[in-house]
């Protein structure tokens, strides 16, 4: 693990109905199985700001300004996922925290929701951080709405996001807040992409089917991450000392579960599931 240089990372994705609005504060409150997230600590879980009520919030923030009618298409809100590497508060690749660690955190944690303040005044709804998953990280709820040249109030998601200018913008001003905590701007025009829940969900899914199909145990703990890890593994193993199986059947189920086991360690080691930057 590269201890010199941690970085401040910054993602966001558009949500476009209440029924995607109701699912995001779902996730977000832990009322739906959560895979990814230990279940032991989601306690450990806070509203720093605003309230769980997030779709009720929304509706009335709405009808405040006298925004009634959503565009077919159009974006009702904005999720943000603050966070950073993991070597911002890991020591090592085992995942031993630094002795300051609980500073560190505080402090990024401080400085994140100050700068969601600044840059969305009353546009921000809520924000959430999340302490169950590999890495911490802080979810914003932010509205688009933009005053009209009648005096009237819309929805503009282009505003804030649009276009790689805004959102490079976004980028360096996060960075800027956080600097002086030791953390580094995304590279501008990396191309990293990011493995949505449900896609991580399927990779999970699959693995359980095959261990189901073999008789294997699977695992004994569904609300942790590491069962499912040493549940792939076993499977895998499982497949190539199986010497009776098909040659061809059996690569091809290793090979599916190569390609999981390495996706769900870079996520599980580099930062938290829907952590993993789409720099701009």
């Amino acid at each position: 693990m590269d201890s010199g240089s941690p970085y401040a990372i910054l993602r966001v994705e558009k949500v476009k109905s209440y029924a995607a609005l109701a699912a995001m504060a779902n996730h977000w409150f832990r009322l739906n199985p959560t895979p990814n997230a230990d279940s032991s600590r989601s306690h450990l879980n806070k509203t720093i700001f605003g309230d769980n009520n997030i779709v009720n919030i929304v509706k009335a923030k709405l009808e405040t300004h006298g925004i009634s009618k959503l565009r077919k298409n159009g974006v009702l809100a904005l999720e943000f996922v603050l966070t950073f590497s993991p070597e911002f508060i890991f020591q090592n690749d085992k995942r031993q925290y630094r002795e300051d660690a609980k500073q560190r955190l505080n402090e990024w944690a401080k400085r994140s929701l100050a700068w969601a303040k600044s840059e969305f005044g009353d546009n921000l709804i809520t924000a959430v951080v999340h302490f169950d998953e590999s890495t911490p990280h802080l979810h914003l709820c932010v509205l688009p709405i933009k005053p009209k040249k009648s005096g009237k109030f819309g929805l503009c998601a282009r505003d804030i996001t649009g276009g790689k200018t805004k959102l490079q913008s976004l980028q360096d001003s996060y960075h800027n807040e956080l600097k002086h905590l030791g953390l580094q701007r995304g590279k501008k025009r990396a191309r990293c992409q990011h493995q949505s829940i449900k896609d991580y969900q399927i990779g999970v899914q699959l693995a359980l089917r095959h261990i189901q199909e073999e008789g294997l145990s699977p695992p004994a703990q569904i609300g942790t991450v590491n069962p499912y890890m040493d549940a792939i593994n076993k499977l895998k193993t499982h497949y190539e000392k199986n010497i009776t199986k098909s040659r061809t059947k059996s690569y091809s189920i290793i090979q599916q579960l190569l390609e999981i086991i390495q996706e769900m360690k870079r996520k599980l080691s580099n930062e938290s599931i829907k952590t993993r930057n789409r720099r701009v």
